[in-house]
């Protein structure tokens, strides 16, 4: 998903951290057997913890090319490698998305695992299914 952003907006400290809101805009996505545009309108919430990590927490919505709109909830962490005490950072994440019944449903019942890097104007999410080789017996 090529996610465009807004101005971000300082909240200011919260009882768990320096809240910021990031404007979801718009964008485009495309992947697998879909493909469509990044609703405007949506937003990532996300806070500063004392420990230097982002609590990442966006939620918006994505139109498939069929006209189906579907509610992602992209979860995660960031640690910027610039104060990183490993020396190195990371941006991981946890979307889940809500499908309605029809053929994209399958996504109600798969699980995601994602990253997220700087582009101009915003933002790549790039989502990952876990699978398991073979599946369970």
């Amino acid at each position: 998903l090529a996610v465009t952003l807004g101005p971000h907006e300082v909240i200011g400290p919260c009882h768990d951290g320096e809240r910021l809101n990031y404007p979801i805009t718009g964008g485009r996505f495309a992947g697998r057997d879909l493909r469509g545009e990044v609703i405007g309108s949506g937003a990532d919430i996300s806070y500063l913890r004392r420990d230097g990590v982002a609590v990442i927490d966006a939620l918006y919505r994505i139109r498939v090319d069929d006209g189906t709109i579907i509610v992602v909830h992209n979860t995660g962490l960031y640690e910027d490698p610039a104060t990183s005490p490993r020396g190195r950072g990371y941006l991981v994440t946890r979307p889940v998305f809500t499908a309605p019944d029809g053929p994209h449903d399958w996504l109600n019942r798969s699980f995601f695992v994602g990253t997220v890097d700087d582009m101009e104007g915003g933002v790549l999410v790039s989502v990952y299914e876990v699978t398991m080789p073979g599946g369970l017996a």
